[in-house]
């Protein structure tokens, strides 16, 4: 910091000499006594000395404030030290107005964000109405291909609730220990009439195995990862798991996913090659499951041979969390 200081007034220095220069010029042209003008020179040159250390310490004091701001998460226009000049007060002027924008903006953003919020929450709750109907109309008549729509309906409508309460500041995360087998089997026989439509196998080898996790969230991931495998598994086994100790793994017989698309399968929007061949894809369902994954500490990975299957592992964290 010393140094860039110095690189900053290196002016005054050269300015100094330059004067002192002339000085002796002209001293030497009128054959007067040049020393005159060395002890003019060194006694500015030691006051320029102590001019440029006590501007030091006014110029390190602002930069170590202007760094701490800078590390700081709310920054405003009034913790900032005050200027020491006209270029100064400009550009705090700046930083001022900029500060005032951001804030207006960042106000109107969170409001629009929640009329937004609103609006879907009040949404999804009255679809849920009519959906409600439907399947009470539906029990009586045993439609299954009307059933199986109505099932992907309810799932499109508690993704969007997912996706609300993600982006909401507000959480209702509930982190206890629960029975693994009990969650995964309650998923599975959800989709137990989709298993038996398709005519496809379910090998259920979950033994009973306590995590540290929310119930309504895990169960939300495993439905999600339930419903890939069968939307892309025409025919063979859907597998759960645990191949390693708290690890709960869905393995499929499905088309699988190309090598290519593998690194990017949890991004938001991204079907990849699998994905535009089926126009019902979203590419939202991955991304919200590793979103919620992070949250509750589990970590979710997915391995995949295109033509052969693919394999998705959710891992939990220790079964208790550290007393603090």
């Amino acid at each position: 910091m010393f140094f860039r200081y110095l690189r900053e007034k290196a002016g005054v220095f050269l300015l100094l000499l330059l004067f002192g220069g002339i000085f002796a010029l002209v001293f030497s042209l009128f054959d007067l006594n040049t020393d005159a003008v060395g002890y003019a020179t060194a006694l500015c040159a030691a006051m320029l000395v102590l001019w440029i250390f006590l501007g030091y310490r006014r110029f390190a004091a602002r930069c170590r404030r202007l760094l701490s701001l800078r590390e700081e998460i709310l920054l405003t226009s009034e913790h900032l030290p005050p200027p020491d000049g006209p270029i100064a007060e400009a550009y705090t002027a700046l930083i001022t107005r900029l500060g005032e924008e951001l804030k207006h903006r960042t106000e109107e953003y969170k409001r629009r964000r929640r009329e937004e919020e609103e609006y879907d929450t009040v949404w999804v709750h009255q679809i849920k109405t009519p959906i409600s109907a439907m399947r009470l109309l539906l029990g009586e008549k045993e439609d299954e291909a009307l059933s199986e729509e109505l099932f992907r309906i309810e799932q499109y409508v508690d993704m969007v609730m997912i996706r609300l309460r993600l982006g909401s500041e507000s959480s209702d995360y509930l982190l206890k220990e629960y029975n693994l087998d009990a969650i995964a089997r309650a998923s599975v026989r959800k989709f137990a009439p989709q298993f038996i439509r398709k005519k496809l196998r379910i090998d259920y080898r979950v033994p009973p195995m306590t995590v540290l996790t929310d119930e309504k969230w895990l169960s939300f991931v495993i439905e999600q990862l339930l419903s890939n495998a069968l939307k892309y598994t025409r025919q063979g086994t859907i597998t759960l798991s645990t191949p390693a100790p708290m690890t709960l793994e869905i393995l499929d017989t499905g088309v699988g996913i190309r090598p290519e698309d593998l690194p990017r399968v949890f991004e938001k929007g991204y079907t990849g090659m699998t994905g535009r061949l089926d126009k019902r894809a979203s590419g939202i369902g991955l991304y919200l499951c590793r979103q919620i994954c992070r949250r509750l500490g589990h970590g979710i990975s997915v391995e995949s041979c295109f033509g052969v299957g693919t394999a998705v592992r959710i891992t939990f964290g220790r079964p208790r969390l550290p007393i603090e």
